[in-house]
Formats: structure tokens, sequence, C-alpha cells
């Protein structure tokens, strides 16, 4: 998803918890009287709309959260532990700051701290009302009161990612990927990333940078024996290697079998290490994994050679 398509979605869902935490905070008390937080959440709405509609990119509205990422990024890469941060700093989106126009739009903002703690008092008060149940009946609750502070900080991490460089967004992915098992997300638009480092750790920096130069020794051993493969068929790129090998690498039943493999060689048992490498390659999962691997090396090489005509 692209930059500005993911900030799009993820400020417009940011929108609609605040919006609903307000709500169920306050109550009754919002027909009555202002409400600071929901005034400057609307009006940062509103002009978020028609700055969108008019220039056709969210654009005018990454640099406060790239500021404020720069600013708390240790903190906020430990969200999941301590969320002091967002809770006691009193964290404010405001619009114009980048640009000197803080005073003029001094009421255009998104109060984070202070919608936070509206959703911290929501999920309390419910765990209060939820008494003494067991915690597997609590975990099994719809009410969704008891997750909003969680998913506020969703949103507000997908934000960061959306505008962050490539280096944050490989940080931000493993801790976006831990909150979204948490709240049992299906719909992921944000994938794993595995820094192109990892991918080739242990391999000298030949043979990480020219994984092509392997491929097109391979098709060139095919065509020695008798196997018919297109001249134009050209080999992935670095990085779509990388790309392969990191979703390859992140398969659960991949990890299991090379987890097992590096116990058995820190034990020093060579012979269980030997037993461990024969069950991991006889394993459906694995074997399947892997023939996605291939197959998707050739679907790669297919496409750039379609491209190149």
């Amino acid at each position: 998803m692209a930059t500005d398509d993911l900030f799009d979605r993820e400020i417009k869902a940011l929108f609609e918890q605040s919006n609903e935490v307000l709500s169920r905070r306050y109550g009754a008390a919002m027909q009555v009287g202002k409400i600071n937080e929901l005034t400057c959440l609307n009006r940062y709405q509103t002009f978020y709309k028609a700055m969108k509609d008019e220039l056709g990119t969210s654009d005018e509205f990454h640099e406060e959260f790239k500021h404020l990422y720069k600013k708390k990024k240790t903190a906020i890469l430990k969200s999941l532990e301590d969320d002091k941060w967002l809770k006691n700093g009193d964290i404010e989106i405001q619009f114009g700051e980048s640009q000197g126009l803080a005073k003029k739009c001094k009421n255009m903002k998104l109060m984070l701290s202070n919608i936070y703690n509206c959703a911290v008092d929501l999920q309390a008060k419910s765990y209060e009302l939820l008494g003494d149940l067991t915690p597997d009946i609590i975990a099994g609750s719809d009410n969704k009161d008891l997750i909003r502070p969680s998913i506020l900080l969703l949103h507000l991490l997908r934000l960061f990612y959306a505008v962050g460089e490539e280096n944050d967004k490989l940080q931000l992915s493993s801790i976006i990927e831990s909150l979204e098992s948490d709240l049992s997300v299906k719909n992921r638009v944000i994938k794993p990333l595995i820094a192109a480092s990892q991918t080739t750790e242990g391999l000298p920096p030949s043979v990480g940078s020219g994984l092509s130069a392997v491929f097109n020794m391979v098709t060139d051993v095919f065509k020695k024996v008798g196997v018919d493969v297109p001249e134009e068929v050209k080999a992935p790129t670095d990085e779509q290697f990388n790309d392969m090998i990191g979703t390859f690498m992140n398969t659960p039943g991949i990890q299991n079998a090379f987890q097992g493999l590096v116990a058995a060689m820190a034990k020093g048992d060579f012979n269980q290490f030997a037993k461990n490498a024969f069950e991991g390659l006889q394993n459906p999962e694995t074997l399947q994994t892997m023939q996605n691997a291939v197959l998707q090396t050739a679907e790669i090489a297919k496409s750039n050679a379609m491209n190149q005509q």
C-alpha cells in the first residue's frame, strides 16, 4: 500500500476511534457543553478532509507525525511495555507547527494524550464492571472498551510507519505485528520487514549481493543437461531475492526447522543435528514452503522477462 494511501486510511481510523472514545467517555455531557478534545478533533478532521479533497494528497499532514516520532522514538519503540510517553506526555499533533502556524491553528489539533487517557479510563471501568470473571471470559468478551487503548496505539504506530524512513519502518513493523496479533487483526496491511543484512548474514558480501549469479549458474546447468530455458528469462534482482528470502524465513515451519538445527548444533550433538536436518526436509510444511519459494523465483524471472520485452 502506498504511503499516502496508508496514511489516509490510518488517520481516518484514528479519527473514528477518537470520536468513539470521547463519545463513550463523556456521554450526555457532550450535548450540553463543549469538550475541548472533541472540538479540536472535529476542526482537524474537517480541515484534513478539505485539504485532501483539494490537493488529492495528505502530504501536508505528514510532518507533525514525523517530528513526533523522531522526538519520542526511543519511547515509542517500547510502547508495548511502557505507554507513559503517551499517557503522561501531553502529546498533541498540532497542525501547522512545523510551518510556524501553530498559533493561527491552535484549535486544530489531535490531543492524543487526553484521548488515550479517556480510552484508559474506559478500559479500567470495564474491568471493574466485569468484576471477578475469569481472565478467559474477560478475553472472550466483545466489550470494545477493554481494548480501546491498544486500538488507538495501533493506528498511531501505523501512521508513524507510513511517514517513516526505511529503517523506521523496519523497527516499527515488528511492534505493529505483535500488537495486531494481540488484537487478532485479520486484515494486515503492513507485512513484516527484514533488513537486507539479516537475509545474507553469515555469507560473504559477494554472495549476499550476487544471488543473481547463482540463478544464472543454475540456468546454465539446466541448459547443458538439455532442459529448455528461454533465453529471455532474467534473474530476480537482489531486492527481489531479499524480499523472497525474508518471506521464506518468516514462515513458522522454516523457523521451527532452523531452531531445531541450531539447538542440536549448540549442544555439539551432530547425530541429532543430522537427524533434525533429515526430518526437517521431510516435513510437508517445509517442503511446501521450499516449493513456493522456487515457484516465486520462477514467477519473478518470468515477470522480469516480460517487462524487458
